[in-house]
């Protein structure tokens, strides 16, 4: 994937796309370009929407569901008071696999540090839980 290329959530890479091929058709059919403005509207409405509605997670414009998922989470997490989402702990194991995958951690540390995610990871839902029950 091409790190230059800008990063859009499916979502916004369909209306993009939409107002770009509405924008564009309206603009050279005004300027009574010929075939133009019909072949602008047939490449965006016929090709291009759904191509990036059945394969957007694959194009290198849309960002991937995970990648989407990341960046809400980055942005619930900057938030005061909010817990530690089960994103980030998948994250965080899966570093810490990754660790262990490479023998940099024995054995015993990294079954250390995977019981102190797992126990972080429901003392986050238990306090999540509470402040739930405190809202009621």
């Amino acid at each position: 994937m091409s790190s230059s290329l800008p990063q859009f959530t499916k979502g916004k890479a369909l209306a993009l796309i939409t107002v770009l091929t509405v924008g564009s058709t309206a603009i050279t059919g005004a300027l009574d370009l010929g075939e133009v403005p019909g072949l602008i509207a047939i490449t965006g409405f016929v090709i291009l929407l759904p191509l990036t509605a059945i394969i957007g997670d694959q194009l290198p414009y849309v960002a991937s569901a995970d990648e989407g998922a990341k960046s809400t989470t980055e942005a619930s997490a900057s938030a005061p008071d909010s817990p530690v989402s089960t994103d980030e702990d998948d994250h965080a194991v899966a570093r810490l696999r990754q660790r262990y995958a490479r023998g940099e951690i024995d054995d015993a540390e990294f079954e250390e540090r995977l019981d102190r995610l797992l126990a972080t990871e429901n003392l986050d839902e238990t306090v999540e839980t509470d402040r739930s029950l405190e809202l009621e």
